[in-house]
C-alpha cells in the first residue's frame, strides 16, 4: 500500500518519530489507524444505543405512554441549564 500525505501530516508523522515514542513512520500511521477504528467502533455503538432508545420511545408512544409537551419542554430546559431531575 502506498499512501500520500499532505505536507502538514508528513511533518506531524516525522515529529512523532523524532520524539522517540515511535520507531518508524509506519508505527505512527498504524497507531492513528487504530485510534480511528476505535472511534468508529464507539460511534457505531452509540448509534445502536440511540436507535434502541428511539425504538423504545416509538413503542411507548404506540401504547399511548406519552408525556405532555409542557413537561417535555421543562425537562429539556432543566437539562440544558444543568439542573437534572
Amino acid at each position: 500500500m502506498n499512501v500520500s500525505l499532505t505536507p502538514e501530516l508528513e511533518t506531524f508523522v516525522t515529529d512523532k518519530v523524532d520524539t522517540g515514542l515511535y520507531g518508524s513512520q509506519s508505527e505512527v500511521v498504524r497507531a492513528g489507524l487504530r485510534l480511528l477504528m476505535e472511534r468508529d467502533r464507539l460511534l457505531e455503538a452509540r448509534l445502536q444505543e440511540l436507535r434502541a432508545e428511539v425504538g423504545q420511545g416509538l413503542a411507548e408512544a404506540r401504547r399511548g405512554e406519552l408525556i405532555p409537551g409542557d413537561e417535555v419542554r421543562e425537562r429539556v430546559q432543566r437539562k440544558s441549564s444543568g439542573r437534572h431531575e
